[in-house]
């Protein structure tokens, strides 16, 4: 699952304690792997998760951040509140449902939007 994925990325960058001084040399090349991990495994996730863990991997003595498994919390919790939106059938002031075409603006021939 993507929990866990997630916590092994975050693991595999807080490895560096084990070897102190190399370990923060081995963070500048783990730094843009980690970004683009957190990237693809998490398309929706906000812009600037990956940008967040690049820069925590990169920076000394914040390897303790698990960005990874934040990024993950972020993205269920923006699906969770999407989930609960379609279950409760959120509608528009004018009675109509999200989906309903009726609530889409049509575009006209002249460019003009409204009914056509």
């Amino acid at each position: 699952s993507l929990f866990l994925l997630a916590l092994i990325i975050d693991l595999l960058g807080m490895l560096t304690y084990v070897f102190p001084v190399i370990g923060e040399t081995l963070d500048i090349a783990w730094a843009p792997i980690s970004a683009i991990m957190i990237r693809v495994l998490f398309p929706t996730a906000p812009t600037i998760m990956p940008f967040i863990g690049f820069f925590e991997e990169l920076l000394p003595g914040t390897d303790f951040v698990p960005t990874a498994l934040l990024t993950w919390l972020v993205v269920s919790m923006q699906d969770q509140r999407v989930r609960q939106q379609n279950r409760e059938g959120i509608r528009n002031p004018d009675g109509t449902g999200h989906n309903a075409p009726e609530s889409r603006p049509r575009i006209r021939r002249d460019g003009s939007m409204g009914p056509e």
